[in-house]
């Protein structure tokens, strides 16, 4: 029976554990390892770690401010390198210093752009706070509004059936002996309803008139609701009942007629 063979496939995580390990080695890092355990503990996902604007700021001027000393630092080595040369000396070490230094600009430069990010964050979040309360606003006003125009469309249709009934029975409520000065501004040619003005002041006093565009020189006290004049006609009509039955040969409905009107 013919032999198999097998071939190892290293895992990955393995793999680079390992490769880990070679490059301690390879470096030398493993002769600071003290007591250390000779196997690194095996890679765990780094936690991101919140960075406030103000450590960016304060980290951005440290680095500012020690770029400012290095480059002082630098241009006095490369103003000594010359004469250090012709004396046969060790020139300071200028290109390390300018690959600090070069170091130094491109930090300088992350930092800025995290700073710029940071503050679009910040930005964005109060604007998002911003849009937000305006459309809860907006979503209480669109409540006041419905019922706004809920309420403007039942009076358009009741307007327009109270005035007919008043059209068509206003004349046989006078013949009858009803007081109808209440109501008989109601009916109107191309002007002003005196009684439906009354009664927008009593629902909402002038405010309500004047946010109509209704100019007018009734006052609040003069206001009266349409149900409250209806009942001013009404209770005319009663007394003039009351009248008709106090002069009734009947003597029962006739004192009880005239009790009636003693009431009113």
């Amino acid at each position: 029976m013919a032999s198999e063979r097998y071939t190892l496939v290293p895992h990955a995580a393995s793999l680079r554990h390992f490769n880990q390990v070679a490059r301690i080695w390879i470096t030398g890092r493993h002769r600071d390892a003290g007591s250390a355990s000779f196997f690194p503990a095996s890679p765990t996902k780094p936690q991101k770690k919140e960075v406030r604007m103000k450590d960016i700021e304060k980290r951005s001027q440290e680095l500012r401010e020690e770029r400012t000393n290095l480059s002082k630092e630098l241009d006095d080595a490369r103003e000594l390198a010359p004469q250090a040369i012709i004396e046969g000396r060790q020139p300071p070490p200028t290109a390390s210093l300018a690959e600090r230094l070069a170091n130094l600009d491109a930090a300088i430069s992350t930092l800025d752009a995290r700073l710029a990010d940071a503050s679009e964050a910040r930005d964005r979040a109060r604007r998002t706070r911003q849009v937000q309360s305006g459309l809860e606003a907006t979503s209480e006003r669109q409540k006041l509004a419905a019922a706004v125009d809920s309420a403007l469309s039942a009076l358009a249709k009741n307007w327009s059936a109270y005035r007919e009934a008043v059209r068509h029975g206003v004349g046989s409520t006078a013949a009858a002996g009803g007081d109808v000065a209440p109501i008989d501004r109601v009916l109107t040619n191309n002007r002003q309803s005196e009684a439906l003005i009354k009664a927008l002041i009593a629902a909402g006093n002038q405010e309500l008139v004047r946010s109509l565009g209704i100019d007018t020189p009734i006052k609040a006290r003069h206001a009266i609701t349409l149900e409250d004049a209806e009942s001013r006609v009404s209770h005319s009509l009663n007394v003039e009942l009351a009248r008709i039955k106090a002069a009734s040969p009947q003597r029962g409905i006739a004192m009880q007629a005239q009790k009636d009107l003693e009431d009113y």
